[in-house]
């Protein structure tokens, strides 16, 4: 286990430590080429593992299934990159690679946006402490929310070809995606609007998910032909109120509803990853008591904790009276990342082995 954590650890630390350090580099060509390498790093890790995952054997049995031409049911962008790589070659290892690089680089992509206004080191940080080690288990999914977050700045900006553009990438590698589009509209209308229409308006989406039921047969009927995804109807499980989930996830929560002032003057856009975040908590929360799958799909929406994080520390680290909540924010989420993907073993991503072993 401490093996486990040390390995897990010095990839996070050297790459989110080379990101941040990536930001002194002035040379435009430099830059490049020393952030194309820091994102190498972790997904050479990813890609000469072998075992670990879930569904490791599943995506091999993909692209094997992919390259010798049998039909497959997954996504036709998914499927398209293992074909491009089948062709030139690659193997599955190859694949786990490509995919996790390109995972890394919609990421950057995003976060380089805040640039002036966050630490793009910590934002690095954050991801991988959340997603890394889901990343080896849920391939496809990592790599649609990926592009989901760099989407999020077209909403802001009200770029509906450019955002409309990046969902259609992201369904194309994972359907689960497919639930943003609407939010585009839902966000523009009423992040101007008083209080009570706001109350309204997320009344209205959690009422819509606990008749969850409703919308995955509708959008597995009438938009994606096929009853591929009903099954997960049946999979939904009556369980407790779920306190423990609201204590797990406040501290992503509630810095942002006492300080939300404070928060969208260090940048306008706060509004909108604040807006993100909440939906993808309702949507945890939802898939804890009952809608079991909705779980999954929270995390479309609570990628934003990617950028809640280092928001939250920025505010804090400015607070002279409140220096020690940053780090300790820090240390929460490092915690949590220790206990659940290497104490619980979640998406059996430990022990590492790798395909030399």
């Amino acid at each position: 286990m401490l093996s486990s954590f040390f390995f897990y650890s010095v990839i996070i630390l050297i790459t989110s430590i080379f990101i941040e350090l990536s930001t002194y580099i002035k040379n435009k060509k430099m830059n490049t080429l020393f952030v194309g390498l820091s994102l190498s790093f972790p997904a050479f890790f990813a890609g000469i593992r072998y075992g670990i995952g879930v569904d490791y054997f599943s995506y091999v049995r993909i692209f094997n299934n992919v390259n010798n031409g049998y039909r497959v049911r997954t996504e036709s962008g998914f499927s398209l990159i293992n074909l491009i790589i089948g062709k030139l070659g690659g193997n599955e290892q190859i694949m786990f690679f490509v995919v996790s690089y390109l995972t890394f680089l919609f990421i950057y992509l995003a976060i380089k946006k805040y640039e002036n206004t966050l630490s793009l080191g910590l934002c690095m940080l954050t991801f991988m402490l959340f997603y890394y080690n889901i990343s080896f288990n849920l391939v496809r999914m990592t790599l649609s929310i990926s592009i989901m977050l760099y989407s999020f700045d077209f909403i802001y900006e009200k770029k509906a070809i450019k955002f409309l553009a990046s969902v259609c990438l992201a369904i194309s590698i994972h359907n689960s995606s497919i639930v943003m589009l609407p939010f585009y509209f839902l966000f523009n209308n009423i992040s101007k609007k008083n209080k009570l229409f706001k109350f309204v308006v997320y009344l209205f989406i959690i009422i819509m998910l606990f008749n969850y039921d409703i919308l995955i047969s509708f959008v597995s009927v009438n938009i994606l032909k096929t009853n591929y995804y009903l099954h997960y109807i049946a999979e939904s499980n009556q369980t407790s109120f779920g306190i423990g989930l609201f204590i797990i996830n406040a501290p992503f929560i509630l810095p942002g509803i006492i300080f939300y002032k404070r928060l969208v003057k260090i940048d306008e856009r706060f509004s909108l990853i604040f807006f993100m975040i909440n939906v993808g908590f309702i949507l945890k929360f939802t898939g804890y008591i009952g809608a079991k799958y909705l779980n999954r799909i929270s995390d479309v929406f609570f990628i934003a904790v990617v950028l809640i994080v280092p928001f939250y520390y920025k505010l804090f680290k400015e607070k002279t009276n409140s220096f020690i909540i940053g780090p300790s924010l820090i240390l929460y989420i490092i915690i949590y990342w220790g206990y659940l993907y290497i104490y619980l073993a979640s998406h059996q991503t430990v022990p590492y082995t790798t395909i030399f072993s």
